[in-house]
């Protein structure tokens, strides 16, 4: 009875929660209403001011005229007329100037982004209000979701009705640098455009569509324009300075994380400038970093044997590990890397030929491996990544391969062939793979060559940014090299 109490109280505090947001967003979805329906008003009562303001000159002269024709002479009354003749004339020419076409007052068409399966999170989320015109059409197409550097990319406008006259325009504008791309019409029927553009800058950009000066439905789109690596070629950025940097990730504010081995400690920078921001801690020759959705960075000692979990703000929050081979203990931890699925924490301990397997409060969970070379055997495990379903690709610097698992550790394939590598990272549907002094680049289906590209010097760590921007450890040069 007492717990069935409980959960009452619980769920009635929940909904009384969640009323008040409903009633938030009400009252802000209101205001927003009203202030966009004055702006839309406000061209009609502009042309009622004009039409006051003849009316009430018209009504000065009705009472001159009256006036002058009740008290004037013979000789006033005809030169009122004459005047009133001059001045009906050059008020008419007045008005005729004056456009008193009604201004088209748009729909106002109001989105609340919550759908009901959001309803539950309510009391912890706010819900957004966007209020916005549109016309009736609609764009599809792959250009309107993602695209391709130095590659024609084709968008379909749907008009609901047949629009002999329309003015459409399409622009792609870049998010890291601002650059702007056109769309061409490539072809119409009335109802149906046919758009392509071909954009230069890698990243994520937006596409703004328009009829008549109006946008569309879901305008604008967010877009994102893939770099091929059979494109990479030389750096666009090189960072010295760098004392011996062995891993590399993007903070949640999106700064360099690198661990630097020798100075026994992790720095941030800041990835346009190379420039020291606040950020960073201590850690006892630091081999591995990896950044969680919340901010929290952890970071792989090798020296101390450990695994050290901080907040975004660098406190201390957990450390797990010791020298050894027991579960939670590592022999030459190397790399740490986070399941985009699981959330879970994996990591290379390579002197035990294993990857073990954390929770969130680095509690350990799993590991799987044991030295060997057969399907399913580690040997020297130095790195590992994951693709988007959460598989595990293992980097394995004895075996010079890659073993891809599934996220419990099951073995799936081998691609072999490799020459020394070191360290992995995946970008959608490719593997590079840092190896000898360059980076190669593997299919993450087959594992078959796509390309090689870079002249490093014990290329380390590698990660890339939002805008697909891959940043390697040149460890021996002490530099972080941008491609």
């Amino acid at each position: 009875t007492a717990k069935k109490t409980y959960l009452r109280n619980e769920i009635d505090c929940s909904f009384n929660e969640i009323i008040k947001v409903i009633e938030e967003c009400r009252d802000e979805l209101l205001t927003t209403v009203c202030e966009r329906a004055d702006e839309k008003l406000l061209p009609l009562a502009d042309q009622k001011k004009h039409l006051d303001g003849y009316t009430s000159q018209i009504q000065s002269l009705v009472d001159f005229v009256d006036q002058s024709t009740k008290s004037g002479s013979d000789e006033e009354i005809v030169s009122v007329h004459k005047q009133l003749q001059h001045k009906i004339e050059d008020e008419i020419e007045k008005f005729k100037s004056v456009d008193l076409t009604p201004v088209e007052v748009p729909n106002i068409y109001v989105q609340v982004l919550c759908t009901a399966a959001e309803i539950g999170n309510l009391c912890r989320k706010k819900t957004s209000v966007v209020v916005t015109e549109h016309l009736k059409c609609t764009a599809e197409g792959a250009g309107t979701e993602r695209a391709e550097t130095n590659m024609p990319a084709n968008l379909t406008i749907h008009m609901q009705d047949h629009e002999p006259h329309v003015s459409i325009k399409a622009v792609l504008r870049s998010s890291v640098d601002g650059s702007v791309v056109h769309a061409n019409l490539e072809g119409e029927d009335g109802k149906n455009y046919l758009f392509s553009y071909c954009p230069k800058m890698r990243g994520r950009h937006k596409l703004s569509i328009s009829v008549n000066q109006q946008p569309i439905v879901g305008s604008p789109f967010n877009v994102f324009v893939d770099h091929p690596p059979n494109q990479l070629g030389n750096p666009v950025q090189i960072i010295d300075g760098i004392d011996n940097p062995w891993s590399i990730a993007i903070s949640k504010s999106g700064h360099l994380l690198v661990a630097l081995y020798n100075s026994s400690c992790v720095v941030a920078l800041n990835k346009d400038y190379g420039k020291v921001v606040p950020g960073g801690t201590k850690v006892l020759h630091p081999v591995g970093i990896d950044v969680d959705e919340d901010g929290s960075i952890l970071v792989a000692s090798l020296a101390s044997a450990q695994l050290m979990k901080f907040n975004e703000d660098w406190t201390l929050a957990k450390v797990v590990g010791r020298k050894g081979d027991q579960p939670g203990q590592f022999d030459n931890i190397k790399r740490v890397k986070i399941s985009p699925t699981s959330h879970q924490y994996y990591v290379c301990d390579s002197g035990n030929n294993r990857i073990q397997v954390f929770n969130r409060d680095l509690e350990y969970v799993l590991s799987f491996g044991k030295k060997g070379s057969k399907l399913g055997q580690l040997s020297w495990p130095t790195d590992l990544a994951f693709d988007q379903v959460g598989n595990v690709f293992v980097v394995e610097f004895n075996n010079s391969r890659i073993q891809k698992f599934s996220p419990v550790g099951k073995p799936i394939v081998i691609f072999d062939n490799l020459n020394g590598p070191l360290c992995i990272h995946i970008s959608g549907k490719f593997l590079y793979i840092t190896e000898g002094h360059r980076i190669s680049v593997l299919t993450t289906t087959n594992g078959k060559h796509v390309t090689s590209f870079g002249e490093l010097d014990i290329p380390k760590g590698i990660t890339t940014d939002a805008d697909g921007f891959i940043y390697v450890c040149n460890m021996r040069k002490n530099q972080i090299v941008v491609y």
